[in-house]
């Protein structure tokens, strides 16, 4: 075994240069070449605390980090009791950040998919989906009638539709329509855990009641 890196580790990934980045609470390290690059506020990044790392199909790499605000209470000033999130894009020489006021997720996020398109799609814990297209967000929130606030399974098919499951049910969305699929249209069980194609282009699902699947 050999120690790389003497820092806790909370994102992993291997870009499609094969450099491996790490994220930490000290910023982010990128390992090519034998040799690790630390980047952090200094460099343009939005914050340190690093959550998630994924690159896009133009070989932009995304981070997305876990921020504390402080706050004052009855005159004392509080740090860590109001987590606020900043995602940032490398494109290889500067970072470009976005906050909640661009549009961008507020606060913690689980995970993130690309689809074909190049579409971003974040998910953060309980405060809805999040879809960057390369101009603008998009937010899908249970409060502007979505029907999920977070997403569980990721899939986009031979068609180019994009299947979300979640513990609320399924959506569907044909790049300009929403469809949504819960137990009053027939599903066992709105909790979903996994969403992939077969060979013949059937849309399985595995579910807290077994395994289904959705014929076109």
């Amino acid at each position: 075994w050999q120690r790389m890196l003497d820092r806790s580790i909370t994102a992993m990934f291997t870009d499609s240069n094969g450099t491996v980045w790490l994220g930490t609470w000290q910023g982010l390290y990128a390992y090519s070449d034998d040799e690790f690059r630390h980047y952090d506020r200094g460099d343009g990044s939005a914050d340190t605390r690093i959550m998630m790392v994924k690159e896009d199909s133009d070989g932009n790499i995304w981070i997305g980090t876990d921020r504390v605000r402080t706050q004052t209470i009855l005159g004392d000033v509080v740090s860590g009791m109001i987590p606020q999130s900043m995602v940032s894009m490398f494109d290889g020489e500067s970072w470009t950040s976005f906050d909640k006021d661009s549009g961008a997720p507020p606060t913690n996020i689980a995970r993130v998919e690309i689809d074909s398109r190049g579409h971003l799609w974040f998910d953060v814990v309980e405060r809805g989906i999040y879809c960057w297209d390369g101009e603008r967000w998009n937010a899908y929130r249970k409060e502007y009638g979505f029907l999920l606030n977070s997403y569980s399974a990721f899939l986009e098919d031979s068609r180019g539709n994009i299947w979300l499951g979640s513990g609320s049910g399924i959506v569907r969305f044909d790049g300009t329509d929403w469809e949504y699929f819960t137990k009053d249209d027939g599903l066992p069980s709105n909790r979903i855990y996994w969403i992939m194609e077969d060979s013949l282009g059937n849309i399985w699902f595995a579910s807290w009641k077994g395994a289904y699947k959705y014929t076109y």
